[in-house]
């Protein structure tokens, strides 16, 4: 018996080869290969046998053979058919899938130098008609007060004190004695700055 892995396994591989054959009669079914019948039977014959599990039979005297109608003294170095139709096809899909097929989510393609076929993910392209969210509003010249370097702090009172001002206050100020201050400015002062007691006070008499 077949264990959970291996069913699990087998039920995605068929999955995964009805998605590929999908895209491949997708293919086929377009105008640019309806018009070029020899292209669709070599993509045909080539997806086939990748389906089958026959990618080691996908060679180019084979090719030669079996979709060229070439026989059996086939010689690829004087005969370069196969990769001319190969080069053929390559470019057909290329514009396949850059107009008709630009929405589909899986794309075929043949590598350079190899015939056997790759069925690649690619990434959802949005449709026309879908809408693309607009970008975050930006913030009104009103508002950017609050988030710029320069903002402004309430403090009791209801004065307003932008952060650098608000900087300077929280600095550490050295101790001052008021008293020894007033008393300072007292005798520092000359009698005619200390108030108009001292202005008007009566001469002395002789």
């Amino acid at each position: 018996m077949e264990s959970g892995n291996e069913m699990a396994a087998a039920r995605a591989e068929t999955v995964e080869t009805a998605s590929h054959r999908a895209e491949l009669e997708s293919v086929l079914s377009s105008q640019e290969f309806v018009r070029a019948p020899r292209l669709a039977h070599l993509l045909s014959y080539l997806c086939e046998k990748t389906f089958a599990g026959e990618t080691n039979q996908i060679k180019e005297y084979s090719v030669a053979l079996e979709v060229f109608n070439r026989g059996a003294s086939f010689d690829q170095d004087s005969d370069s058919i196969v990769r001319v139709e190969a080069n053929r096809l390559r470019k057909r899909l290329a514009e396949y899938y850059a107009s008709d097929g630009a929405s589909h989510a899986i794309q075929i393609t043949i590598p350079v130098g190899q015939y056997v076929p790759r069925f690649e993910v690619r990434h959802k392209v949005p449709d026309q008609n879908e809408q693309v969210p607009s970008p975050p509003q930006t913030l009104s010249r009103e508002r950017k007060w609050s988030t710029g370097p320069r903002r402004i702090i309430a403090i009791g009172g209801g004065s307003f004190l932008n952060e650098q001002e608000s900087n300077v206050l929280r600095r550490p100020q050295p101790f001052v004695n008021t008293r020894t201050l007033a008393l300072w400015t007292d005798v520092a002062l000359p009698p005619r700055q200390q108030g108009p007691i001292a202005r008007n006070a009566p001469a002395a008499s002789p």
